[in-house]
């Protein structure tokens, strides 16, 4: 998250944020994919689709190949998983695997967010502080932000500083 707070910062784009937006966007990502995830996702398991599409992003189990792990989030976001589809949505905020597409990220955001993902807001939150195919809009970043926190995402207090300091000289919130 430093990482990303940095880049923030320096407004620069946030392209290489795919793999800690995987990890941050759902609860056990780190869990070692079994024999049952893919029997389950054979038989349409939204949660072992996801898994495998991790196991595509990451190249644990199986060979990194981000085309595949695009295959594996639709078919996770199409059953209605929330993390298939925040997942799927970093796929597309960074063109992996898929053509850049922000509208496209966007709107699975929000599915995702509908769906139960608490982190999607924040991932919504940082695309509207970045400007990332939307207007910037600080105050509807923050909101974000904050709805996420409130859904149960935990609190990152160096994003929270960059963007009430950018609130600020933007004149949108009074220096304290």
């Amino acid at each position: 998250t430093s990482d990303l707070v940095k880049r923030v910062a320096r407004r620069e784009p946030l392209q290489g944020r795919v793999f800690s937006a995987h990890e941050e966007a759902v609860v056990g990502a780190s869990i070692p994919l079994g024999i049952g995830d893919s029997f389950a996702a054979s038989h349409g398991d939204g949660y072992s689709l996801w898994r495998l599409g991790m196991a595509y992003v990451e190249g644990t189990v199986r060979p990194k190949d981000s085309a595949k792990a695009v295959k594996y989030f639709q078919q996770s976001a199409d059953v209605g998983s929330p993390n298939g589809t925040a997942s799927l949505a970093v796929m597309y905020v960074t063109g992996d695997g898929v053509k850049l597409d922000y509208s496209k990220a966007m709107s699975l955001y929000e599915r995702s967010a509908e769906l139960g993902n608490a982190h999607a807001y924040r991932e919504m939150a940082v695309m509207y502080m970045q400007g990332e195919g939307v207007d910037i809009d600080l105050s509807r970043a923050y909101s974000l932000y904050t709805k996420a926190i409130e859904a149960g995402d935990p609190e990152d207090p160096d994003l929270k500083r960059v963007l009430l300091d950018r609130m600020k000289a933007e004149g949108l919130l009074k220096a304290q």
